[in-house]
């Protein structure tokens, strides 16, 4: 029984591995192409693709095997058709450039089908490796793992891009999926894109994500109108239609752009995406003359979210006939956009024109808002920069926090803008907060223009301004009117010519809560009229070394009765600035204190002025940053002018606590310091002979007492009843 058993099921076995063995293409020959139906079974081999192609119905796979296909007019006309290697890109080639049959080359592969796959090829064109011209409808696209390199003469009339999809303006790709993943791609020729979508997206996804594109005239171009039927129309804005593009991890290296003055013409470019969401995140650029590029968004009256986050984009060498122009541009009509935690590193020899380049902000908008965070941008001529920021009729929004501005021209140099021919400066809101600038020739310069267009509030705070020419400079043609600005809790340190040049200010200039030292001069005020530059700290308890400026030179006047230490106020005539009083000292209160161990200890600080008055700060905000043995809290808010700290002792011992306010988070010399001396607890009286301890809030000796003797009493009667129950 048992042999007969097993010779059945050897039988079975035998038979099902035949059937397999029949539905399944013979080992792959080179040379062949396999025509494989919607069930897997094969159905025709052919010596070449088209011929494969020709025979395929919808739905068909046609596996390649390597070798090398010199074919030209490939079309796929059918749904559904997938075209994939049996050996990977390496060794499989479609080969469509010019022959003796075909002197001119043709497209590699040209499909008029809304749903294909192309996956594991070698492509090479004179014309387009890949083209899709047809309005795509409830489709997926998938173009994986290839390499595709386009060969055209370099000049502006050559054709061809890398990947080429189009939809005419008369149609759309509606409710579609397109994933162009793991390629690499090289195309040259003027105007040329590694790849290029130029259509209208309706309820659909593009992800193009994880290629490799190098030496080309543009990389990835997305001309993609996210909002059908057309340009500017309301009826884009619908929610259904919303779409959404993803380029992230794609590593794009040396993106020309020769001769070409257009802004799209870059490594990365999205243009009018009128309703949905662009985000482009994770790509390494090097040697791009232009990086990453999105304009024209939201033109149909709804918010676009666009995020440009965690992209590297770095100069290595020179360039050959071009210049660096751009690392990222951003331009109109953005509502909402999201500038984060990029790194934009020119050369030290050749920089970026700008860094971060925010265009024609604001045109056709009545509100927008925008984050410019934790950006590292270093060796650009304008590390941050704008062109226009134009509300004429409405607000807007800008927050540049937490980035860091090293050797750089200028760090941040906001510019005027020519409205029918008078400059103002938009900004409903503008603040910079917690900021880095270092080593650049001038930090950060504000011209704050309004001519009564939009109101504009500017705040300055928490930011390191270190090691530059000048850290802040406001400019001579600013005209603030009726303008808020307040600079406040910044640290302005070791400049080598001004912390602050400030060449026009009115009375809603303030600069309050500032920390200067090390510069060549802390301040300088050039101008008349009154510049508020109270409660600052100079670097000296005695205040700043004040010069005023006279035709006959300079002489500096004497503070306290003494010759002021401290940073250089230089100014036109007395008075013109408000400089006093000034913070001179920070105040541990109780300064010596004896406390027994285990017991909780207060200590307050008290911010004094140079009259010894304790400075409410009326809202503004500085650190106090705390050090000792007990290591307390890193740092507390100091308003209103105290702040309190509890601790605890342990041991026996003296403590030293110094406090340091912090300006912009570094401390800036302004300390003060307190002395704490532990000592034990005093030992406990031992009660006299025969008598109880007092309790005196320790434990009831008499209660205590009493329930252990209770308790015994109950652990007897039990045992008694245990005895009797036996």
């Amino acid at each position: 029984m048992k042999g007969k058993g097993f010779s059945w099921r050897l039988a079975v076995g035998l038979a099902l591995f035949i059937i397999l063995i029949a539905a399944a293409p013979a080992a792959a020959a080179d040379g062949e192409v396999y025509l494989i139906d919607s069930s897997g079974t094969t159905v025709g081999t052919y010596t070449s693709i088209k011929e494969a192609v020709n025979a395929a119905d919808e739905g068909y796979t046609i596996l390649v095997s390597p070798g090398t296909y010199n074919e030209t007019g490939i079309e796929i006309n059918k749904e559904n058709i997938t075209l994939k290697s049996t050996g990977g890109a390496d060794v499989t080639i479609i080969d469509s450039r010019s022959s003796v049959s075909d002197p001119d080359g043709t497209t590699c592969l040209k499909f008029l089908a809304s749903s294909f796959s192309v996956e594991g090829f070698t492509l090479l064109s004179n014309h387009d490796c890949i083209y899709s011209g047809l309005a795509l409808d409830n489709g997926k696209i998938t173009i994986k793992d290839n390499i595709i390199r386009g060969y055209n003469d370099g000049s502006v009339t050559s054709t061809g891009h890398g990947i080429h999809l189009l939809v005419t303006s008369t149609a759309a790709a509606v409710d579609t999926e397109i994933e162009i993943t793991g390629n690499d791609i090289v195309v040259n020729g003027q105007y040329n894109a590694a790849i290029c979508l130029d259509m209208s997206l309706v309820h659909s996804r593009v992800e193009i994500s994880d290629n490799n594109i190098s030496d080309s005239f543009r990389g990835i171009f997305l001309r993609c109108k996210l909002g059908y039927p057309g340009t500017g129309d309301p009826e884009g804005a619908k929610p259904g239609y919303a779409s959404e593009v993803v380029i992230e991890n794609n590593t794009i290296e040396k993106i020309s752009a020769t001769s070409s003055s257009q802004l799209w013409d870059g490594a990365i470019v999205v243009m009018e995406v009128y309703y949905g969401s662009v985000h482009i995140t994770g790509n390494e650029l090097v040697d791009c003359c232009r990086g990453i590029i999105v304009g024209n968004c939201g033109a149909a009256g709804a918010e676009t979210d666009v995020q440009i986050l965690n992209n590297e984009i770095t100069l290595s060498e020179s360039p050959p006939d071009w210049n660096y122009e751009t690392a990222i541009h951003l331009t109109w009509p953005e509502r909402v956009f999201r500038i984060e935690g990029n790194t934009v590193t020119g050369h030290p020899d050749y920089y970026y024109d700008y860094g971060i380049d925010l265009g024609e902000m604001g045109y056709s908008v009545e509100k927008f808002e925008g984050y410019v965070l934790n950006n590292e941008v270093s060796y650009c001529y304008k590390g941050l920069t704008n062109e226009d920021f134009c509300l004429i009729d409405g607000e807007g929004s800008l927050y540049v926090n937490g980035n860091v501005f090293t050797d750089n021209d200028s760090g941040i140099h906001f510019e005027e803008i020519d409205y029918e021919g008078e400059p103002y400066y938009f900004m409903g809101y503008l603040e910079i907060k917690n900021n880095v600038f270092k080593n650049n020739r001038g930090g950060f310069i504000l011209p704050v223009l309004d001519y009564g267009l939009s109101p504009v509030s500017v705040l300055v705070e928490a930011n390191l301004f270190e090691g530059n020419r000048t850290g802040l400079f406001l400019e001579d043609k600013t005209q603030l009117d009726d303008s808020a600005v307040l600079i406040r809790d910044n640290y302005f340190k070791d400049n080598s010519e001004y912390g602050i040049d400030c060449m026009e200010a009115t009375a809603s200039t303030r600069i309050y809560a500032n920390a200067f030292t090390g510069n060549e001069c802390g301040l300088i005020f050039m101008e008349e009229g009154t510049l508020d530059a109270r409660f600052n700290w100079w670097g000296s308890p005695a205040g700043p070394t004040v010069e005023i400026y006279k035709e006959l030179g300079l002489f500096s006047l004497a503070e306290n009765g003494d010759i002021a230490t401290g940073d250089k106020l230089l100014m036109l005539h007395e008075d013109v600035v408000l400089y006093d009083p000034w913070l001179a000292a920070l105040e541990l209160s109780p300064a010596a204190v004896t406390v027994a161990v285990n017991n909780i200890h207060k200590l307050t600080a008290v911010l004094r002025d140079n009259k010894g008055s304790i400075v409410d700060l009326a809202g503004l905000v500085l650190a106090i940053g705390v050090a000792g043995a007990h290591n307390l809290d890193g740092y507390e808010t100091l308003s209103g002018g105290t702040v309190d700290w509890s601790y605890e002792g342990t041991v026996p011992g003296k403590d030293t606590v110094t406090a340091a306010v912090l300006f912009a988070g570094y401390g800036a010399g302004l300390e003060g310091s307190a002395e704490v001396t532990w000592v034990s607890a005093p030992a406990e009286e031992e009660p006299p002979a025969g008598e109880l301890p007092k309790t005196e809030g320790a434990l009831p000796w008499l209660l205590l007492c009493g329930a252990l003797l209770l308790a015994g009493l109950g652990l007897l009667m039990k045992e008694k009843i245990l005895v009797r129950s036996r």
